[in-house]
């Protein structure tokens, strides 16, 4: 199979401009149809042609196809493949081999949040009276 792109030709000039000017945290959308959770690092105009370059099972690094410039990444099989396999571990973009120029590295942690406190329960303190039995009813 023949590459067109390696991920040394991929830009990260906005990501890291943005990170030391504005430290905005990314922009996060999840599409429940395609089941994939997007993250921006850099805001998009709806008129940009987005393409992914995949560096993993799960995940693929957005960029714009005219310049090349990563603007985020992206989830596939989020709900279905990736949150399970990842719950209370930590994706790292160093542990897929990618290298990207200024990005020394991105991790990502899913942590659930502790399960609320089950249903009480009560003690019956006295005689129960006896159950009437229902037989069913066809109409």
């Amino acid at each position: 199979m023949k590459t067109y792109l390696e991920s040394s030709d991929l830009k990260t000039n906005e990501w890291l401009r943005l990170g030391r000017e504005e430290k905005k945290k990314p922009q996060i959308s999840y599409d429940k149809y395609q089941d994939v959770l997007y993250m921006y690092v850099v805001p998009i105009k709806k008129t940009e042609r987005i393409l992914t370059f995949y560096i993993d099972r799960y995940a693929g690094l957005l960029f714009r196809a005219e310049d090349q410039e990563v603007i985020g990444i992206c989830f596939e099989a989020f709900c279905r493949s990736f949150f399970p396999a990842h719950i209370n571990k930590r994706w790292s973009l160093k542990d897929t081999g990618v290298v990207l120029n200024g990005i020394r590295d991105l991790n990502i942690r899913i942590q659930t949040a502790e399960q609320p406190n089950p249903a009480p329960h009560y003690i019956i303190n006295g005689p129960i009276d006896k159950s009437v039995s229902l037989e069913p009813v066809f109409a």
